[in-house]
């Protein structure tokens, strides 16, 4: 088999290895949770709504009841684009392919959370 062939076959199988499938599904999920729990959580409304907190000066940010997607829009670029280079870093070194998604599903995590806390403070 020639070489190109074999990394033609490695890249193929990013989308059947067990790991990589793992990732990319708690990825999904954390996005999922973030844009359903705000569509489920704010509604249209004239009166502005806070948009970040901080433990040192509180609300920091008040703004358009739509910007609060902003917040996990961003993350679903951030998605795209490292899916993209975990895609293309996966013929060379499955572990770095893995550490983007996993870094990845991190920021996902953070933006789940931070979604949580934004309408907690909304209420």
């Amino acid at each position: 088999m020639a070489d190109g062939q074999k990394k033609s076959i490695t890249i193929q199988n990013f989308f059947k290895d067990k790991a990589s499938i793992l990732l990319l599904i708690l990825n999904i999920i954390f996005l999922v949770f973030s844009w359903v729990y705000l569509y489920m959580k704010v509604k249209p409304q004239e009166d502005p709504i806070f948009l970040h907190y901080n433990i040192y000066f509180g609300v920091d940010l008040i703004g358009n009841w739509y910007l609060i997607f902003l917040m996990p829009a961003i993350g679903l670029a951030c998605f795209f684009i490292n899916l993209v280079f975990s895609y293309i870093i996966y013929k060379r070194s499955k572990i770095i392919s893995y550490v983007i998604l996993g870094i990845t599903g991190y920021i996902e995590l953070i933006i789940a959370i931070a979604s949580l806390l934004i309408i907690r403070q909304n209420i």
